[in-house]
């Protein structure tokens, strides 16, 4: 579980789970603990590294807009 808070203006939250030393599985999704829905993933295509041939694969990096004041609770399936 991962809690995200906001003590200023709104922002567009970041972030990229550590899958080996959080010991979860690469399919593992981050679902928001209050509305069950999954967090977008930054999508990997083409600018996104497609020139090293990593053909397709499950980015680690997720990204969701914060609102001023506002948290969030992220849960790790």
């Amino acid at each position: 579980m991962i809690i995200f808070s906001s003590f200023g203006p709104a922002a567009t939250v970041n972030f990229e789970l550590n899958r080996t030393m959080l010991g979860v599985r690469d399919a593992a999704a981050a679902i928001d603990a209050e509305t069950r829905a999954e967090v977008p993933r930054v999508p990997v295509g083409p600018a996104y590294g497609a020139h090293h041939n990593l053909g397709p694969q499950l980015s680690n990096n997720f990204t969701f807009r914060l609102d001023r004041h506002n948290f969030r609770v992220v849960v790790v399936e």
